[in-house]
């Protein structure tokens, strides 16, 4: 793919999709997930590094979305500015 983050995640429910379409949203979605230091992370700090890296930066985003509700983050993400819903089976 071209954008990443642009993946299905696990939660505690259902799965949750996230595509962070820009850095801006990128930086955003760091954010939220408490750990905002990772946008800072030269693997991970563009887009064209986030492609290269996609496996280490999906590696790093699974735990931090494991214990989320995917419903409620969701929400959360898309009130941020980050293009995300809970995955229906």
């Amino acid at each position: 793919g071209s954008l990443v983050p642009y993946a299905n995640f696990p939660t505690k429910g259902r799965n949750i999709a996230i595509t962070a379409g820009n850095d801006g949203q990128f930086r955003k979605l760091c954010q939220m997930l408490g750990k905002p230091e990772l946008a800072d992370d030269p693997r991970f700090r563009t887009n064209k590094e986030r492609v290269v890296h996609r496996l280490e930066l999906e590696a790093e985003l699974r735990p931090l979305l494991k214990d989320r509700d995917a419903d409620a983050f969701s929400v959360e993400l898309m009130k941020g500015g980050v293009p995300s819903g809970a995955v229906l089976e």
